[in-house]
């Protein structure tokens, strides 16, 4: 970023959201990592410097996503609560399979630990010893995101997973699994931002509105390397019987 900053002989600001959450609602930033320039491109980070150079001069023209349909749903042989000591085991199903971005991921979870003063953040499914879903969670007064809304009683979700899969989808048993053990927790409401059509940043609305959720607000949108995607605000009433699938 900085040298696509000194090449285009422009200023670069690196904002830490946790920490001023004041910026994520003066940019509406939603997700981590999203990069703005000159408050009319936002698309997911990181960018290659030679990507940004091209966005910041030539614009960004693009037409809509186009969703994809879901696959079945899968069934894994084990569902373990996600806590500090396991959940280095969602980087193996994520693009950042790192030793920092994991390191990075258990430093988050402790610190989501402490400040909400509960063990579980989620929930992990495995085939054996290898993970294939995954989600998490945070109580929604500690999301820098600007919600309506910020009550302890909302759980948020902030990232649904599967392995890669051609036949299968896991993601919708870790969230089912999710959804139905939150109120023991004392949750009265869940919410997730979703791509409307993508998987882009915490699943496709239509893999929500499968388990129950319906759209509260759209947010914003965003340019992906596969169109302009809009993101939608998707929530469920945990305390009323549970909507049959479409």
């Amino acid at each position: 970023m900085e040298n696509a900053a000194k090449e285009l002989g422009c200023n670069v600001e690196i904002v830490d959201l946790t920490r001023n959450p004041e910026a994520a609602e003066r940019y509406r930033v939603f997700f981590p990592f999203m990069t703005i320039i000159r408050d009319e491109i936002r698309t997911p980070g990181p960018v290659p410097a030679r990507e940004l150079v091209r966005m910041a001069r030539e614009g960004m023209e693009s037409s809509k996503t186009v969703l994809k349909p879901l696959k079945p749903e899968g069934q894994a042989q084990t569902i373990s609560p996600l806590t500090v000591e396991n959940v280095c085991d969602t980087c193996r199903l994520c693009n950042y399979d790192t030793t920092e971005a994991c390191e990075a991921k258990r430093e988050w979870a402790c610190l989501v630990k402490e400040a909400s003063g509960k063990e579980i953040i989620g929930f992990i499914s495995y085939e054996g010893d290898e993970p294939i879903g995954a989600i998490e969670f945070i109580p929604a007064p500690l999301v820098p995101y600007p919600l309506p809304e910020k009550t302890p009683e909302t759980a948020f979700i902030t990232c649904v997973y599967s392995r890669e899969d051609d036949v299968l989808d896991y993601r919708g048993q870790v969230l089912e699994h999710l959804i139905s053990h939150l109120p023991t927790l004392g949750y009265e409401r869940v919410q997730v931002i979703s791509g409307r059509r993508t998987a882009y940043p915490n699943g496709p609305a239509p893999l929500f509105a499968r388990h129950g959720f319906t759209e509260v607000m759209e947010v914003g949108s965003l340019i992906l390397s596969m169109g302009e995607e809009e993101l939608v605000l998707m929530g469920r009433d945990l305390r009323t019987s549970r909507v049959p699938k479409a």
